[in-house]
């Protein structure tokens, strides 16, 4: 696809998946879903699958460590010892810069997910709420679904609440609900409240 370059860093395939779900979490609100993902990246020692190098990133560099490199969507795996379950984790540096933008990297990315077998996508990000309507120092988690029956069968697994209405923005909510529509992939989106 124009203006998106993929760098591979490793050669497996679906066949070498078991049973995988994708884990997402952009950048958004707060960050939530990206500090969530890269904490799981971490505490995992996930290992690095491709990155991918988009033209509707901002235009500037990464400084890490005193090293450049270019904004980047990672898509990382982790592979279960006990060969139950396999994860595919995809994070990035940040979103597009436009809706057309953002709907080209879920698209695309949306297209890798279906390539890897994966038949569940958990989408993490932020639930905003006015500092005035927090219940607690523990952030209740909101949830929604591409799936009425998963989201039931999670709300009562996880004392979740329902988003009733409302958009999530970016990334987080759009991957999933494209991979539903195009492939027929269920989608989880977990929302932290926050202020």
């Amino acid at each position: 696809m124009e203006g998106i370059r993929i760098v591979n860093h490793s050669n497996l395939l679906k066949e070498d998946f078991i049973n995988p779900i994708c884990i997402l979490g952009m950048p958004g609100i707060a960050d939530i879903g990206k500090f969530a993902i890269d904490s799981l990246i971490g505490q995992l020692n996930a290992k690095n699958l491709m990155d991918i190098i988009f033209d509707d990133y901002p235009a500037g560099a990464i400084v890490d460590n005193s090293i450049l490199s270019a904004p980047k969507a990672e898509i990382l795996y982790w592979k279960d010892q006990k060969r139950k379950r396999d994860l595919m984790l995809i994070t990035a540096d940040a979103q597009s810069l436009t809706p057309k933008g953002i709907y080209r990297i879920s698209n695309f990315l949306t297209e890798i997910i279906n390539q890897y077998g994966i038949q569940l996508i958990i989408a993490l990000g932020a639930y905003p709420v006015s500092n005035r309507k927090l219940i607690s120092k523990v952030p209740q988690i909101f949830m929604s679904s591409t799936n009425r029956e998963i989201l039931e069968k999670h709300l009562i697994e996880n004392c979740c609440q329902k988003i009733q209405k409302g958009v999530i923005i970016g990334a987080n909510g759009l991957i999933p609900t494209l991979a539903k529509a195009r492939f027929n992939i269920d989608g989880l989106v977990f929302l932290a409240e926050t202020d």
